[in-house]
């Protein structure tokens, strides 16, 4: 039952469909104004969303390719036969793709909105579409769209909430120059699924396609000769190399030295927590003076990090990600990718949620569900539960790495790649199953829009910091109770054999390793003002790294996988990560010394 806050006895409900990557998500926030993950590439939307529109909820679905063969088409089937109004975003680039979804629109009754969405590119590319007269044929309102920029947006709202207020008498779709049966050849196509009924559909596209558009000739363009470029192994691994490393330079060199440098260690460090600690040290002393404002302050070291360090590292991490995202590189990277995940039982478009979980592991976790079969979904959840750091990770680890020099930038990148490798040809290896081909649709390279790519970067930004302080509030309180009762000094008395003798780390490191039980990220943030060499910098990297995932992602992984995947993915990452610390503490003090 859908919470109904506008007091309204029936809910009158539009349902958004559309093939993928054509603009769905982005109309949805245009008609309800509530963010939607927007990105250029097929899958960004894995599950319905709803939003209000007026008096109307609005439900955003993913996107098919038609209304009956797959899991994913029964969903959004089952959302149109629920609907008032259904809204069928096309990409006005490959009307021919968006037609067969719209034949099968009409069969069902129901009241169609037809948008060719992107218009912007059909004029600039010199298609010529007949909008009136497809109107015509097909029986139903059609209008352009640039959503992204909001164009033609009103005119739809418009022409919606005029049709949901009159009085129902007929489907529009019922108004066509053709009856029904003739528009798709037979009554019953969408349950027969013959041959003959598939080729009535196609023939009743081509004459559709023949009366409204003027086909030109392809023109090859800049964006075409850069795509060829992106996908090529031997000009596509170097530029593949130089934009994700650019991206963790200009984090580590820029934001993490200077602007942290100037957040964290001038307004917070100099200014905030001296003025919080003479504020509290004017009313309280002893062990509740150390729990609110001391080395591990709820006031001083939360707000500290969170806000200081992690802020302006995670907003500038997501607003470079988002520019990934929306020129559509991430596909291309996908498709170059495709042989290295073979090999670990998986196939190219599970690059996806691997970059992508460098942003939020969480997130990431749930976008595995565009992978085809479960086996390369559980793959693919334990490499990202393991060995791929989220963005405020990454944050502390660039911070921590930045000043030792490129050497152990390089070991960090390379024993974690290392890692990401060697455990995914063993669980290719002890997973049974096969992997599915690779079939992924290139979207055209886009010019980002400034204002999704900051929309979303404010809005995950702000979901990291909404999800992040209280778990940074409640570990801060918990390890300076430990202080002052003295029972941290204990942990680390006990943990002492593990943390000095195998992971050759100083005593304190025993803190960040309880520290890391919350959060990896608070982990890592706990070696940030210790004393450590650059062997014992890398190995604590890498250890905590490996270690278990946030508390957010195991509630996610336990979602996916139940109980017994779960604990499993416990076990294995945190005994990976002190097995690979050792053994790296070892390897690099005998060939770099102590």
């Amino acid at each position: 039952m859908r919470d109904n806050p506008h007091g309204l006895e029936e809910i009158k409900s539009i349902v958004l469909v559309g093939n993928p990557n054509t603009g769905k998500s982005v109309l949805f926030g245009e008609l309800t104004r509530q963010f939607a993950e927007v990105s250029n590439y097929p899958g960004t939307t894995l599950l319905l969303s709803e939003g209000w529109m007026a008096d109307f909820v609005v439900i955003d679905t993913p996107g098919v390719y038609g209304l009956y063969s797959s899991k994913e088409e029964e969903v959004v089937r089952q959302a149109v036969e629920a609907s008032g109004i259904v809204i069928n975003v096309m990409d006005a680039t490959n009307l021919e793709r968006g037609l067969w979804l719209a034949l099968e629109l009409l069969e069902t009754g129901k009241t169609v909105f037809n948008v060719l969405n992107m218009w912007d590119e059909v004029e600039t590319t010199g298609l010529v579409i007949d909008v009136e007269r497809l109107g015509s044929l097909l029986g139903t309102p059609v209008f352009t769209t640039v959503a992204v920029k909001g164009v033609g947006i009103k005119e739809l709202v418009g022409a919606i909430t005029s049709h949901m207020e009159a009085p129902a008498e007929r489907s529009l779709s019922q108004t066509a120059d053709f009856s029904l049966d003739d528009a798709l050849g037979t009554s019953e196509l969408s349950s027969s699924g013959t041959a003959e009924a598939t080729l009535s559909r196609r023939q009743r596209i081509e004459d559709i396609l023949e009366g409204v558009l003027v086909r030109v000739p392809e023109r090859r363009g800049l964006a075409d000769v850069l795509s060829e470029i992106m996908i090529r192994p031997l000009t596509g691994v170097p530029l593949a190399l130089a934009i994700l490393g650019g991206v963790f330079y200009l984090i580590g060199a820029f934001v993490a030295q200077d602007l942290v440098a100037f957040t964290e260690g001038v307004i917070f460090q100099q200014i905030y927590e001296p003025a919080v600690r003479l504020i509290v040290g004017s009313v309280l002393s002893g062990p509740l003076y150390e729990i609110i404002a001391g080395e591990f302050g709820v006031l001083t070291m939360t707000v500290t990090y969170v806000l200081g360090l992690l802020l302006p590292l995670v907003f500038a991490f997501y607003v470079l990600m988002a520019l990934l995202e929306d020129t559509g590189y991430l596909p291309r990277l996908a498709t170059l990718a495709d042989r290295t995940f073979t090999a670990m039982g998986m196939n190219g478009k599970a690059v996806i949620p691997i970059v992508l979980g460098f942003g939020c592991v969480t997130m990431a976790t749930i976008t595995t569900r565009m992978l085809d079969k479960r086996r390369e979904r559980t793959i693919a959840i334990a490499l990202l539960a393991l060995a791929v750091p989220c963005s405020a990770q990454m944050a502390v680890i660039l911070v921590l790495l930045a000043g030792l020099g490129f050497i152990y930038w390089a070991l960090y990148g390379g024993i974690l790649l290392g890692v990401f490798l060697l455990i995914g040809g063993v669980l290719s290896r002890i997973i049974p199953g096969e992997r599915s081909a690779f079939m992924y649709e290139l979207p055209k390279l886009r010019l980002p829009q400034w204002r999704n790519v900051l929309r979303k970067a404010r809005f995950r930004t702000r979901i990291f910091i909404t999800n992040v302080f209280p778990l940074f509030f409640l570990g801060a309180l918990f390890i300076s109770v430990l202080l002052v009762t003295g029972a941290l000094g204990a942990a680390q008395q006990a943990l002492h054999p593990l943390v000095t003798g195998w992971l050759g780390l100083p005593p304190e490191g025993a803190t960040a390793l309880i520290m890391g039980f919350v959060r990896r990220d608070f982990g890592a943030a706990g070696f940030f003002h210790m004393a450590l060499t650059p062997i014992q910098a890398v190995v604590g990297m890498i250890v905590i790294t490996l270690f278990i995932p946030c508390i957010a992602s195991v509630m996610v992984i336990h979602k996916e996988m139940g109980l017994k995947g779960v604990l499993g993915i416990l076990g294995f990452t945190l005994g990976t990560a002190f097995l690979t610390g050792g053994i790296i503490y070892r390897v690099l003090t005998f060939f770099l010394g102590g």
